[in-house]
């Protein structure tokens, strides 16, 4: 199913995790009027970060409080911070549209005031929206704008993020190879700094790639490694793996197994309000009572789905619900809906495949694969050049210290023979002396 990756997509700004003693420390930090404002927005900041996968209402309530602070106080990054972290909260919401509002003002900020690490973060951050719309040549050149950008601030947490998104767009498009050409470094980045988070969701999303082959037994293994990393570290934060175990166990013929997962995944992100894994927790279920032999309760899912889907604005849910419903009203008989849902599901597929749309794709990474070839070159020929400049440098020396080294015999030598001459004079007039 195409929508399977979308759950492994990250906001640059969720993977740093603190625990509850530290959201508890930034809380107070934030109400206390001693301190600079400054302190008390970036402790405000921080502190969204504790809801953003608990308590979206919330975390929108804390986003807009952090935006008034800071425009009342004329404090531009705070605002840019505010309006960053309403976006990530009205994604999760599956407010599609004002979220993109919402990322756009805080790029407009960080652009003006050229905060280089605050524009990659958003870049990302949009592009997650674009790409849950289904347009993925702009969410793919946005990541690609926020992987160099991060890359040339040595910036490893930034890049290692890119990494896991670029990858997901290509594992949507069935380019296995060139998504784990993503994953696997990513994944390496994110052991490297200890980021159990950022470890989860890129070994989720190799677990994806294995899935799209077929290897479900093999998916499942890296689906509960996730998962059990989540469990440790992010509990809040693993409806999505939920999901995908479920998934996993579903298509493994082990139906019980699955509707325990799906149906955790799905109470669990219900709670949150989180819109997109609601979403897609209700496809999977659809798709578990079809297997059940009950297409009726799977038209119930799959239409909640299908309107969840269309409220978000999310062609990937629509194209998944669409393809449940079609397969529903088949086994119910009702050949007119089924075959009004496999058009839907045929529209919302070539919409999200379309030859145009994989050219960009394709010109996208082939462009950023040039640059950065030629970027090595050009740094490979600076070294050479330094290595050449440093040769010139010493064969200078050398010529110098000759040069320096025969002037100082020239000098002995002219003393010497001054001194030679002068002797030769003074013996001359000893000896006229003499006679």
């Amino acid at each position: 199913m195409r929508c399977l990756t979308f759950c492994c997509l990250i906001a640059l700004s969720a993977l740093p995790v603190h625990g509850q003693e530290v959201n508890d420390s930034l809380y107070r930090v934030w109400q206390d009027t001693g301190l600079p404002d400054t302190a008390r927005a970036k402790a405000l900041d921080r502190h969204f970060d504790a809801f953003e996968y608990v308590d979206r209402d919330s975390a929108l309530r804390i986003a807009d409080e952090l935006i008034r602070f800071c425009e009342v106080r004329d404090y531009v990054q705070g605002v840019a911070w505010g309006q960053n972290d309403r976006g990530l909260a009205l994604y999760h919401l599956g407010e599609l549209e004002t979220a993109a509002a919402a990322f756009g003002s805080a790029l407009e900020i960080q652009t003006g005031i050229g905060n280089k690490k605050g524009i990659s973060a958003v870049l990302n951050n949009l592009g997650m929206v674009y790409l849950a719309q289904g347009d993925r040549p702009r969410a793919l050149d946005l990541y690609i704008q926020s992987l160099k950008m991060d890359e040339a601030l040595g910036d490893s947490l930034g890049v290692a993020g890119s990494h896991l998104n670029i990858g997901v767009i290509f594992l949507e498009m069935g380019d296995s190879e060139q998504a784990l050409a993503y994953f696997l470094p990513g994944l390496e980045m994110m052991e490297r700094l200890g980021n159990p988070r950022g470890i989860a969701f890129l070994t989720n999303s190799i677990g994806s790639v294995y899935s799209g082959q077929g290897d479900y037994a093999t998916s499942l293994g890296y689906y509960q490694r996730s998962l059990r990393i989540l469990e440790e570290h992010n509990p809040n934060g693993m409806a999505p793996m939920l999901n995908n175990v479920g998934s996993m166990f579903l298509k493994l013929g082990e139906l019980d197994s699955a509707f325990a997962y799906l149906e955790r995944s799905r109470v669990l992100s219900d709670e949150m309000a989180d819109l997109s894994t609601a979403t897609h927790s209700r496809i999977y279920l659809g798709q578990l009572a079809l297997a059940r032999h009950d297409p009726r309760l799977g038209v119930d899912h799959c239409s909640t789905a299908l309107e969840m889907g269309r409220s978000q604005g999310a062609w990937m849910y629509q194209q998944g619900a669409c393809d449940c419903l079609y397969r529903a009203y088949k086994a119910l008989g009702d050949h007119g809906r089924a075959l009004t849902y496999h058009e839907l599901e045929v529209a919302y597929t070539d919409s999200l495949s379309n030859e145009k749309n994989t050219k960009k794709i394709t010109e996208l990474e082939m462009q950023y694969g040039f640059e950065k070839k030629e970027a090595a070159a050009q740094a490979e020929q600076e070294k050479k050049d330094a290595v050449a400049a440093q040769e010139l440098r010493r064969q200078k020396l050398v010529r110098n210290g000759f040069m320096g080294g025969f002037a100082l015999v020239a000098v002995f030598a002219g003393i010497f023979l001054t001194q030679r001459n002068r002797i030769g004079k003074e013996k001359a007039r000893s000896e006229e002396l003499l006679l």
